[in-house]
């Protein structure tokens, strides 16, 4: 992390060291899966709920 032009901030730093520990520890697809779900969360907060689609069997 030490490079001539490179100057961390403590939480960049942080949040640098934990992808890596999430990586080197196989927890990075619960780790995505997670960040995945809480951006769209965020990001889609003020949609307008959808409705399920219903399923309609075929009557014999």
């Amino acid at each position: 992390m030490e490079r001539a032009v490179l100057h961390w901030t403590l939480p960049g730093a942080q949040a640098l060291l934990s992808l890596r520990c999430n990586a080197l520890n196989d927890k990075w697809e619960p780790f995505i899966n997670h960040s995945t779900q809480q951006k769209t969360t965020r990001l889609h907060a003020h949609d307008p709920v959808q409705p399920q689609s219903t399923r309609h069997r075929p009557v014999a």
